[in-house]
């Protein structure tokens, strides 16, 4: 009997929805929704004419199974700081994470990037969503508990995190993700942290201080680097965790492709470098030009506007052609960086008539 579909969750970054409800060719847009970098490596990189670039036209990349080179390990470990599982984008791990554990009470942060909450119900386990706020003020108060009873039901036995947060741009720091990794430890909890943004600010992430045995971390090579299309990430835990997960997605994870490049792209120190500080010079930009208008955060990677208005507001720049992310339900409006001085210039003059309606109609 064919079961009945999984719940989906409400993707914004698809632009062929706006291009189905307001017309026009994909490439007189404006795509803002995916907060993937403007600057890819490959299209960087194959312009130089690298010999990295040329891996996509390798005769073992087609011909064969896809099959880890012997450089990757250690070019993931130089750049991540250790040795992860690979997988098809944090997307995979974020689906098939769930079947690794039994039932389980399951906090998340509220609002954040939608598959989390999806995935973990759709494997029977009890999920309940909370503010950055609750999540702390919960551990907090668990710290003056005795052992026993901080492995009540005071915590979950699984927090998942997105951090920075997507898109509210909140950032948890390492100090308090290890204390409340520790504090999941005393009832065999576990810590998961979505990682997917923190590339451009890379010393805030979890790898880059001691990650706890009960901590797991995903990343992406999509955002930060511009390859959200060749669909490669990490997961970072320990040994019995990757063991458990990799069983379950099973064999030939990434393409053949993704793979060769992948150890030239990890490795790529000042490319790297050059990017988180293009990547800020933008994300300065994008606060002057907000500045009138009512955000809720930011990071390196994307801003988030908050506002009653903001469904009119992506209405009214879809209708220029300028496709944003709505978060309806919280009232935020995410924008990614344009990837041309004539799309920074089309946007300035698009937010500036935001700014002008928004004070009329939402705020003083």
């Amino acid at each position: 009997m064919l079961l009945e579909p999984w719940q989906q969750a409400a993707h914004g970054s698809d632009l062929q929805r706006a291009l189905s409800v307001y017309g026009g060719n994909a490439d007189e847009w404006l795509d803002l929704s995916s907060a993937v970098s403007p600057y890819s490596w490959l299209v960087e990189r194959a312009e130089q004419e690298c010999d990295a670039s040329r891996a996509l036209f390798a005769a073992d990349s087609w011909h064969h199974l896809p099959a880890q080179p012997a450089e990757l390990d250690s070019a993931v470990r130089s750049y991540y700081g250790e040795s992860g599982l690979l997988v098809a984008g944090s997307q995979q791990a974020i689906r098939t994470l769930p079947q690794c554990f039994a039932a389980a009470q399951v906090w998340l942060l509220q609002g954040s990037y939608g598959e989390h909450v999806c995935s973990w119900q759709q494997q029977g386990h009890a999920t309940t969503e909370k503010t950055a706020a609750q999540i702390r003020q919960a551990f907090a108060q668990a710290t003056s508990e005795t052992v026993a009873q901080a492995g009540s039901e005071s915590l979950p036995d699984i927090l998942i995190l997105v951090n920075p947060g997507n898109p509210g741009a909140e950032y948890f720091t390492q100090q308090e993700l290890q204390q409340w990794a520790a504090q999941l430890a005393q009832k065999q909890g576990w810590l998961i942290c979505d990682e997917a943004f923190m590339d451009a600010s890379a010393d805030l992430s979890l790898l880059a201080a001691e990650r706890p045995e009960n901590a797991i971390v995903l990343r992406s090579l999509g955002k930060f680097f511009g390859l959200a299309g060749i669909r490669a990430g990490f997961v970072f835990a320990s040994e019995s965790v990757l063991a458990t997960l990799g069983s379950r997605i099973g064999p030939w994870v990434v393409n053949g492709m993704a793979m060769q490049l992948l150890p030239a792209v990890l490795r790529d120190a000042d490319w790297q470098q050059q990017q988180r500080g293009r990547l800020q010079a933008l994300r300065e930009r994008m606060q002057t030009l907000c500045a009138h208008l009512p955000r809720v955060g930011d990071t390196p990677m994307f801003i988030t506007l908050e506002s009653s208005q903001v469904a009119a507001w992506q209405q009214q720049l879809a209708v220029q052609k300028i496709w944003t992310r709505l978060f309806a339900q919280q009232q935020r409006l995410r924008l990614g960086w344009p990837a041309s001085e004539a799309g920074w210039q089309r946007l300035e003059n698009a937010l500036k008539n935001l700014a002008h309606d928004g004070k009329e109609q939402d705020f003083d």
